[in-house]
């Protein structure tokens, strides 16, 4: 198996990845994301899986999809991924799925926050 690590940095956590995968025996290559050029037109791809360990989120979102794209399994899915960078979508698919969340309004306006924040109990201002 092949391993590819999309990420910008090695901090600690992403070179014990690296050594894991090498003591278990398993080919891994990093993916530099600051590379400035990513062919959008290269289709054949020699990863069976590539690991999203990029800090910036909005970075990783497009090449998690190119990556899928190109028939490559990707981790996380661009699917998981897209709720991550907006907190009323996380939530939303926390309610769907069942898992705990704390009371959540949306609010559009200013006034509608502050109905909002009446209606969870906080003090008036």
């Amino acid at each position: 198996m092949k391993i590819g690590v999309l990420c910008s940095r090695l901090p600690k956590e992403e070179k014990l990845l690296f050594e894991a995968f090498r003591s278990r025996e398993l080919e891994c290559a990093r993916i530099d994301d600051r590379e400035p050029i990513l062919d959008l037109h290269q289709r054949q791809w020699d990863f069976d899986v590539i690991l999203e360990r990029r800090i910036n989120h909005s970075r990783a979102l497009h090449p998690l999809r190119y990556f899928a794209d190109c028939g490559v399994r990707t981790v996380n899915a661009y699917e998981v991924a897209i709720p991550r960078r907006d907190k009323r979508l996380t939530t939303l698919a926390r309610i769907r799925n069942k898992v705990p969340a704390p009371p959540v309004f949306a609010a559009h306006t200013p006034e509608s926050a502050l109905q909002a924040i009446e209606r969870l109990g906080h003090p008036s201002f």
